[in-house]
């Protein structure tokens, strides 16, 4: 896995004005994506609900969208599995 991009504003080393603005509209871009929901997915149990509810807002601080949702979920969800083996 590669390490995550760095915003423009924070890169050091010498840029082309070409490059620069090519980065500057893609962090453009990723901030009109459609935000991720608030509300936990119905499919969840109490627990995975509860653990949904509790990183969602931390999330919605980063440069993250709906297109993670998936992640999430899947997060989550393993959350949920943990908890149920952890109380047998």
């Amino acid at each position: 896995m590669g390490r995550p991009r760095k915003l423009i504003d924070n890169t050091l080393g010498h840029r082309t004005l070409k490059e620069i603005e090519v980065r500057k509209d893609t962090e453009q871009r990723m901030t009109e994506l459609k935000s991720i929901d608030t509300e936990p997915p119905e499919h969840l149990d109490d627990i995975a609900q509860a653990e949904y509810r509790r990183i969602v807002p931390l999330l919605q601080e980063l440069p993250i969208a709906a297109l993670d949702y998936a992640q999430v979920s899947s997060y989550v969800s393993s959350i949920q599995t943990g908890c149920k083996r952890l109380r047998r």
